[in-house]
């Protein structure tokens, strides 16, 4: 499955995304992910878990 979001010249596809929860304490698949950089510019997404609500970030994804 593949998530869209719009952008204002285009659309970025961003497939489905697993990480850990470390509420759930365990691997699901990322609700609403984004892809964002951090402070020394690798990339990462960041989303929700779908279980519990919890904030998740996955390092190293493009």
């Amino acid at each position: 499955m593949l998530f869209y979001t719009g952008a204002a010249m285009g659309v970025s596809v961003i497939p489905m995304v697993e990480a850990y929860c470390m509420k759930c304490k365990g691997k699901t698949e990322m609700k609403d992910p984004k892809p964002t950089k951090m402070a020394n510019g690798r990339d990462a997404i960041k989303g929700v878990c779908p279980k519990c609500g919890t904030g998740m970030f996955k390092i190293g994804t493009k």
